[in-house]
């Protein structure tokens, strides 16, 4: 199970034993999931996400998580990293010089144009769910009720998502 909370949270919980540690993780999810127990040690991650100012110099270009680093949580960095090879590869097959700045100048505004919507709005949705605060859960319940009831909208999300 992978439990997204601030550093501060995360830390108090790994010095719980192990019947507190699950008494905590079975209160967080409002015990949806029945009785739980611990089988494995905690082990903590950051999750962090990055994203690159520029994705490219002379003759180089960054792809993969050198460029766009993705909250582990939304599980889009492979898919994105795949992206960038693939957007690269187009646009240095076009000319006869693989570093050519106009070719990497290209990759780079395609790139972001399709990496940055998708990284700032997974990045605000899983700040969201990490917020315990009552308006964050408040906003959360009204965003999946509106979204859940949007279909067409829901669609092309998904649809983004998948082929991100």
């Amino acid at each position: 199970m992978v439990i997204a909370l601030s550093t501060p949270a995360i830390e108090k919980l790994l010095t719980l034993d192990a019947s507190a540690f699950t008494k905590e993780v079975e209160q967080r999810l409002q015990y949806k999931l029945g009785n739980m127990q611990l089988v494995s040690n905690g082990f903590s991650y950051p999750l962090v996400a990055t994203y690159a100012d520029r994705l490219i110099g002379k003759r180089f270009a960054l792809i993969g998580g050198a460029a766009v680093g993705m909250h582990p949580v939304t599980a889009h960095g492979f898919n994105l990293g795949l992206l960038g090879a693939e957007t690269l590869a187009n646009q240095i097959a076009q000319v006869s010089d693989a570093g050519a700045q106009e070719a990497l100048i290209k990759f780079e505004l395609q790139h972001k144009r399709a990496t940055l919507p998708l990284h700032l709005g997974t990045n605000a949705i899983a700040k969201l769910y990490a917020d315990a605060r009552i308006a964050a859960r408040v906003v959360r319940s009204a965003g999946l009720r509106i979204a859940n009831g949007l279909k067409p909208v829901k669609r092309k999300i998904v649809n983004r998502l998948i082929t991100a």
